[in-house]
C-alpha cells in the first residue's frame, strides 16, 4: 500500500462503521500478522481496483471532461422539462455520447406518448 494511503487509514478519527470495506482490516489482513477478520467481499475489492484501474487509465481531467460534455448535452435535450422531471445519472461508465442519446430520444417517445 503507498504510505500516504496507509497514513490516512492510521489517522482516521472516526470509527469505522461497517467491515464491509474496512481497509485496516483489509492492512492487517495482507500485513504480516496475518490477521483474519472476515471472509473479504472480493468480488466488490476487484470491482473497486478495476474502477479505479479505468479511471487512471483514462486520466482525470479527460474523466472530468467527458461527464461535463455529456451534463450538457442531457440538460439541452431535456428542453422545456429541463429541472422539472427525473433526475438523471451519467457516470462512470454510464456517460457516453450514445448513452445520453437513447435515453433523450426514449424521454422524447415517452413524453410524445404522454401528452
Amino acid at each position: 500500500m503507498p504510505e500516504r494511503a496507509v497514513e490516512a487509514l492510521a489517522g482516521r478519527k472516526a470509527k469505522v462503521q461497517s467491515w464491509f470495506l474496512d481497509l485496516d482490516m483489509v492492512r492487517n489482513y495482507w500485513g504480516a500478522e496475518r490477521v483474519y477478520h472476515h471472509t473479504a467481499p472480493i468480488s466488490a475489492v476487484y470491482a473497486l481496483h478495476e474502477a479505479l484501474r479505468m479511471v487512471l487509465a483514462e486520466g482525470l481531467d479527460a474523466r472530468f471532461e467527458r461527464h461535463r460534455r455529456n451534463h450538457e448535452l442531457l440538460h439541452a435535450g431535456l428542453g422545456q422539462f429541463a429541472g422539472n422531471i427525473w433526475r438523471t445519472g451519467l457516470m462512470g461508465c454510464s456517460s457516453t455520447l450514445n448513452h445520453v442519446n437513447m435515453l433523450l430520444s426514449a424521454l422524447r417517445t415517452i413524453m410524445v406518448q404522454s401528452v
